[in-house]
Order: C-alpha cells, then structure tokens, then sequence
C-alpha cells in the first residue's frame, strides 16, 4: 500500500511541476500496466473461482497484494484447489512483475 501511495505521489508531482509532465504520464502508463499484468496474473491464478479473484483483485488494486502474498507463504499455507500456482510461484511471479514494470 505504501508502494502505491508513493508511486502515486510522485506521479501527481511529476504532472505538477513544470517540464516533467513526460515523466508523470510514464509513471501513470507503467503503474497501470503493472496492475493490469496483476491482474491478469491473478486470473489466471484464481479462473477457476471467481470470488477469490474478485478478491485478489481488489487486493491489488488497493496495494496489498504483496503483504497477502507474504502472509499465505509465510504461513505455510498448501495450494488450494482453486489455484493454478502455489503460493510461494504466485509470490515469486507477481514480485517479478513489479520489479520489471516499476523498478
């Protein structure tokens, strides 16, 4: 959430500082396409019950997709039946996306 709350941050100063504006409109194009690839990644994860993508969903769209992640490893927990991945790949997965589309 954090993350997000910064990134965001830094995107509306960019937008309101003169002469920065490119940089502004890159920072928005590359939060969206990180949550975009999120949230396809979730589907995929999650086709096979729409109720726990709808609720990924709304954990990446709000920025706590990563502490969930966190927590369903670091508990232990086993894959579901719903899910195509076990947590520790879905983990490593969307850690992925977001250090190539945000770092």
């Amino acid at each position: 959430t954090v993350d997000l709350i910064t990134d965001v941050y830094m995107t509306v100063r960019f937008f309101n500082t003169e002469g920065d504006e490119g940089y502004g409109k890159i920072n928005a194009i590359l939060i969206g396409l990180t949550m975009l690839i999120q949230l396809l990644a979730s589907y995929a994860q999650n086709k096979k019950s729409m109720k726990h993508f709808f609720q990924d969903a709304i954990c990446t769209l709000i920025g706590f997709k990563p502490a969930l992640d966190a927590y369903r490893v670091g508990s232990g927990l086993d894959q579901e039946d719903h899910q195509t991945f076990p947590p520790l790949t879905e983990m490593t997965f969307f850690k992925g996306i977001e250090t190539v589309f945000e770092a």
